[in-house]
């Protein structure tokens, strides 16, 4: 009696699957015999620097396509390889839709050593040197001449830390870090900075984070660097300034 009843419920259970796999095949067959499931709409989100149109077309769909059919992960490997798309997720909406998200890597600084350009953004990738990029997002030129501190850029775990460090100056502080047009790391833990209107800023490597917070305290009460030729902040709990000449008492 017992096996009966364990018969007669695995016969209900292989009848379920059985009528499901056929409704599936079915509502699949239909859909594409009356093309309901054809792409008609590609909505791209997320993308700020690379155009919609660069990321369509490596999308690459055809009026034919399904969203049934289509290889996702091929799409998104294809997406991921335009410079500056960090991670790129790709989802189907029913019935005809494609939704396209896009994570940007996040540049912070022009990178420069020996040779070798680089953009530098917050993880410490190196990307390509293009100038619509450096113009888009603001960067200022860093520039290495220390061959130890050139050797630590290189390395992965320093990178990502040192980009990090540098987008928290550029967060915290975006009057300053925004008019900086250079960073010159001098390898003796000095660090010589010019603002736009050619004033140099000269810090401690090792106290960039306070020295851009005296910075910013200094401008909110002068307004302007524009007296000053250099503000030196390597002597502790001190800012020394240097007169421009061409500005009258």
């Amino acid at each position: 009696m017992v096996n009966s009843q364990k018969f007669i419920k695995n016969i209900k259970l292989f009848s379920f699957v059985g009528i499901s796999l056929f409704f599936i095949i079915s509502v699949y067959n239909y859909s594409d015999l009356i093309g309901f499931t054809k792409i008609k709409k590609i909505n791209i989100i997320g993308n700020q620097y690379i155009k919609t149109e660069e990321i369509k077309s490596q999308i690459n769909i055809n009026e034919n396509d399904d969203l049934l059919n289509i290889n996702i992960s091929k799409i998104q490997n294809k997406i991921m390889g335009i410079d500056f798309i960090k991670y790129c997720r790709i989802s189907r909406i029913f019935p005809s839709t494609l939704i396209v998200e896009i994570i940007e890597n996040d540049p912070v600084v022009h990178l420069v050593y020996n040779e070798n350009e680089y953009i530098f953004d917050i993880n410490g990738e190196k990307l390509p040197v293009i100038e619509s990029a450096i113009k888009y997002y603001f960067l200022p030129k860093l520039i290495l001449n220390n061959k130890i501190f050139i050797n630590k850029i290189n390395s992965i775990e320093f990178a990502s830390k040192f980009g990090y460090e540098l987008s928290q100056l550029r967060n915290n502080y975006p009057t300053i870090f925004g008019d900086i047009t250079f960073f010159d790391f001098k390898g003796d833990g000095d660090v010589f900075m010019n603002f736009s209107n050619n004033t140099q800023i000269i810090a401690k490597e090792n106290n960039l984070n306070l020295h851009f917070k005296i910075l910013e305290e200094f401008k909110e009460i002068k307004y302007t660097f524009d007296n000053y030729s250099i503000l030196d902040l390597r002597v502790n709990n001190q800012l020394i300034v240097t007169k421009n000449k061409n500005i009258k008492s």
